[in-house]
């Protein structure tokens, strides 16, 4: 995925992040990282909360827009229905949050997913109903209304 289609993704879900929510953060990705436990792609999605973590520990380090972005990366990774199945589009749209921060000092722990993807765990699809592909069509479409940058 470009980067710029995944910080797009992060802006959508972009808002205000006040020093004093991280907690609260930190808690939604633990409980999402607990969803994620019986996964195939458990071990990303470990990788990713340890990142997410690392990210958060900046944060006092951020001016209001950097945090709200750093937000939309954070509620990316806890929105369990999102663009794309599985976890990569997540390591993604962290990643490209990370670069755009520059927070280089924090160790890139989803190089594994960039250097051997051909080696990740498929992500488990569920089959889908008419109904719920419609959805995400309908969504999708407004996505890209909304961003004409995509």
């Amino acid at each position: 995925m470009p980067t710029e289609v995944a910080l797009a993704r992060a802006r959508m879900l972009a808002d205000d992040l006040m020093v004093s929510q991280i907690p609260e953060l930190r808690e939604r990705v633990a409980t999402r990282l607990t969803e994620l436990e019986a996964s195939p792609e458990s071990a990303r999605a470990h990788r990713l909360a340890k990142q997410i973590s690392a990210l958060l520990d900046h944060a006092e380090e951020l001016d209001d827009d950097q945090r709200a972005l750093l937000r939309g990366a954070v509620e990316y990774f806890v929105l369990e229905d999102d663009f794309e199945p599985g976890l990569l589009d997540d390591a993604e749209v962290v990643r490209s949050v990370r670069e755009e921060l520059g927070l280089t000092e924090v160790p890139d722990l989803l190089a594994q997913d960039a250097v051997e993807p051909h080696q990740q765990a498929a992500p488990a699809v569920m089959p889908a109903d008419e109904e719920v592909l419609e959805l995400i069509e309908e969504d999708r479409d407004q996505v890209f209304e909304d961003s004409p940058e995509l």
